[in-house]
């Protein structure tokens, strides 16, 4: 209940510019777990849809890569 609380409560610009400042230095595995539970909570618009479905085929996790976008 009280993650759906922080979730409910995202700024969505401020968590995909941390994303993409992870993508920039190629860190995949903490963009997935950055974003997976907004993912798995339906909250990601298709930007942040793109971001961790290229982070799941980055990270050789082509099944989750495909299912989330």
């Amino acid at each position: 209940m009280e993650q759906d609380v922080t979730i409910n409560q995202i700024d969505e610009k401020e968590l995909l510019e941390k994303a993409e400042d992870l993508k920039d230095s190629e860190r995949w595995r903490e963009i997935i777990s950055l974003l997976s539970p907004y993912h798995q909570a339906g909250k990601l618009s298709i930007e942040g849809l793109k971001i961790i479905g290229h982070s799941y085929s980055q990270n050789k996790d082509y099944d989750k890569a495909i299912r989330s976008l």
